[in-house]
């Protein structure tokens, strides 16, 4: 269509609007290209005292007083006013004076005391909504950073914060979002037209009176019917004196009080005035009263047998009926923080299942052994045993708040004279990128016979670190043998034959030697006669074997 006559409205940016403020002549129109905002002149109001034209929005002129720039699409509240316009401060849902005077959002960037417009009610695109679930969610004011918004039902405010309800989410992206400004306060209790609270004390509740139409607060009422786990039960046709409900606490202290029963050499007292429980031992060691040895702080009781005696134990056994059954918590025998024996097959703890924790500190890179008790234990295999571990360790940094761990699963095993890993340890680790460099391993000692856990931190980084061990242990029983050996030699001369073992026990048998020894023995005749004798020798050896138990420590004070 060609354009016969054009019209060219009187435009500039909102900041020029702002900087020259004109009075625009009665009828003239202006165009604000910065907030899409048209005014039209009156002949005696400047620019800003100018209202809007008819819109479906609602803006409001108001003034930054914050000390900072603030940025559009922001929750503002009015702090105050200046000339005719108010001044604004960013609004957050933690407290009443900075919620419930919610003014809307801002339409543009406006900087240290800039004059600029609040969307209170309207579309506002160009917006960040990209932390919306999608489009329609609800707006919400924050309560925790100021001037922020967040989405979502889920995320809407609860007491003590305040729900200030913004609008709507019609367009979720990350720079250019569209969203519907309706701002909605939410109201106290006080603050509904039919409830009266001034004046408000604890532990009152809310109580309907018919004659004002209102609710008010009280500490009494008049109920025929209390609901208990959403079943009624009726309160008529019980009788209750105010007495009865005063002294409900004393009338039962004094009642369990009356229970109590001490026996011999134990006094159990209740003091009614402090409301405290008293168990007293009054016995002595070797008097008519229980005796209790080895009595400490945090020790537990255990009976020790007889009928008068009470022993207090830093740790348990608890042994069942079979004697080979052990569960230990704390304890040497079995030993671990808690160690569980099923039988045995020779002697106590050849078959045994423990766990243990260690633990040390690091400040620096240097190699460090995690102990049982922080500082000296290790665990110490038996003699002839295996051990098939399960080791966790963790680590972290109070420097950096870094932290990391690994798994270890391996087999150990100590022969009489060696300690040795079975096979390759499996592990895997999780580490922070903030502790890279840290690291942990698992190792056989032979010269502590132990399975050690070793570590190393970093520099100038305050690390703990704490590993838990399962284990689970066989001890086999060694063989002692005591064989006979009876050498026979028959010759014409007397013969004087030299036996040597392995044991470096070397007799003379003249003519019968019947060593002992512990192991293989080899005879050898070193005597050649000067005649021509027969000899013979034959030893005979025939062991009889005895079983010793292998006793299960891992502990190094």
């Amino acid at each position: 269509m060609p354009v016969n006559n054009l019209i060219i409205l009187r435009k500039g940016l909102g900041s020029e609007w702002a900087t020259t403020n004109p009075v625009l002549s009665s009828g003239e129109p202006g165009f604000d290209l910065t907030n899409s905002i048209l005014k039209v002149g009156d002949g005696t109001n400047t620019w800003i005292d100018l209202p809007l034209t008819a819109s479906s929005d609602l803006y409001v002129y108001a003034k930054n007083t914050t000390g900072s720039s603030l940025t559009k699409g922001q929750v503002v509240y009015i702090n105050g006013a200046v000339g005719n316009n108010p001044t604004l401060a960013l609004a957050v849902a933690s407290g009443e004076p900075t919620s419930s005077k919610t003014l809307g959002l801002l339409k543009q960037n406006l900087g240290i005391n800039e004059f600029g417009y609040v969307v209170s009610e309207g579309i506002l695109d160009g917006v960040n909504t990209n932390s919306a679930s999608a489009a329609g969610d609800p707006m919400w004011l924050s309560p925790s950073t100021p001037g922020a918004v967040v989405y979502g039902l889920a995320n809407k405010p609860s007491a003590p914060n305040h729900m200030v309800f913004l609008g709507y989410v019609l367009r979720k992206q990350l720079n250019n979002g569209k969203v519907y400004v309706k701002v909605q306060n939410g109201y106290e209790l006080e603050e509904l037209h039919n409830v009266a609270i001034s004046g408000v004390t604890n532990g009152q509740f809310l109580q309907y009176n018919s004659s004002s139409e209102l609710w008010v607060p009280s500490s009494s009422g008049n109920f025929s019917t209390l609901q208990v786990n959403g079943t009624n039960v009726s309160l008529s046709g019980h009788s209750h004196s105010s007495s009865d409900i005063t002294d409900w606490n004393e009338a039962v202290d004094d009642r369990v009080s009356n229970l109590l029963v001490g026996i011999s050499g134990i006094n159990i007292s209740y003091n009614d005035s402090s409301n405290i429980l008293n168990i007293a031992y009054t016995g002595t060691a070797g008097g008519g009263g229980v005796t209790i040895n080895n009595y400490a702080n945090n020790r537990v009781l255990t009976s020790d047998g007889t009928s008068t005696g009470i022993d207090a134990e830093s740790d348990l056994v608890f042994i069942p009926s079979s004697s080979g059954d052990k569960l230990g918590i704390g304890t040497t025998d079995p030993y671990g923080n808690l160690s569980l024996t099923n039988g045995y097959f020779v002697s106590d703890n050849d078959s045994l299942k423990s766990l243990l924790t260690l633990r040390n500190s690091t400040s620096n890179n240097t190699e460090t052994t995690l102990f049982t008790d922080g500082s000296a234990g290790v665990m110490i295999l038996p003699a002839k045993s295996v051990w098939n571990f399960n080791i966790s360790v963790n680590c972290y940094s109070d420097t950096n708040d870094g932290a990391a761990g690994w798994n270890f699963r391996g087999v150990v095993k100590r022969t009489n004279s060696t300690t040795a890993l079975v096979d390759t340890v499996w592990e895997e680790n999780f580490i922070d990128s903030s502790l890279n460099g840290v690291s942990a391993r698992v190792v056989a000692n032979t010269g502590t016979s132990s399975l050690d856990i070793l570590v190393s931190g970093l520099n100038s980084n305050n690390i703990r670190w704490t590993a838990g061990a399962d284990i689970v242990q066989i001890v086999y029983s060694f063989v002692s043998v005591t064989p006979t050996v009876t050498p026979t030699i028959s010759a014409t001369p007397t013969v004087t034959p030299t036996i040597t073992s392995t044991t470096s026990n070397t007799p003379t048998v003249t003519p019968t030697l019947t060593p002992t020894v512990t192991s293989t023995i080899t005879v050898t005749p070193t005597s050649t006669p000067t005649l021509t004798p027969t000899k013979t020798t034959t030893p005979t050896v025939t062991p009889s074997q005895s079983y010793i138990g292998g006793q299960s420590y891992f502990f190094i004070p």
